[in-house]
């Protein structure tokens, strides 16, 4: 941990149960990176909820996966549900599988609106990049950084900005996550 740079966030997946938490939590208190750059994601929704009753001060996000329902054409969990549930654990912000089939202006606006961070994830393409970056989303996880970092700036200034949207590149709160750290 004491490797973090300082000015770099750090997500921690947390794949196990909220058993760990009590464990982490001495862990991440006895290291010296500032918790307002320690960010805790998972699958599970306990283990968000036991992680925002037990390190209030570290932001947790609920990591969402679409689904496909059988013989109908939706995904679910649809948007109300996931803000439901986001909003009974008392999750910071939501980690959302990168599906545009569901992810537009509207589910982002309510999303946002309820008070939640949206981070996305596995995004490898540039032109799916700059898309969710228009809607807004906070981070981007992928598994070429560097490709993407070097596809987008080459596209610099073209991500639109309105109310609703941060720019990928001149937003220093908008980063690209390498998925093999996560």
């Amino acid at each position: 941990m004491d490797t973090i740079p300082p000015e770099k966030k750090f997500f921690i997946e947390i794949k196990c149960g909220p058993e760990i938490v009590p464990h982490l939590k001495c862990v991440l208190l006895d290291s010296s990176v500032p918790l307002e750059n320690l960010k805790i994601i998972s699958f599970d929704e306990e283990v968000i909820r036991v992680a925002k009753q037990d390190l209030p001060e570290i932001e947790a996000f609920w990591i969402v996966r679409f689904k496909e329902v059988k013989n109908q054409n939706r995904l679910t969990p649809e948007v109300d549900e996931i803000i439901a549930i986001a909003s009974r654990i008392g999750a910071d912000g939501l980690d959302l599988q990168a599906r545009t089939e569901v992810l537009d202006a509207g589910f982002v606006m309510r999303c946002r609106y309820a008070g939640f961070g949206l981070h996305t994830w596995v995004v490898d393409d540039p032109a799916l990049a700059k898309q969710l970056g228009g809607l807004g989303f906070e981070s981007i996880t992928t598994n070429r950084p560097g490709f993407l970092r070097k596809s987008l700036s080459a596209q610099e200034g073209t991500v639109p900005v309105t109310s609703e949207s941060l720019p990928l590149r001149n937003n220093p709160s908008i980063s690209l996550e390498n998925a093999s750290t996560r």
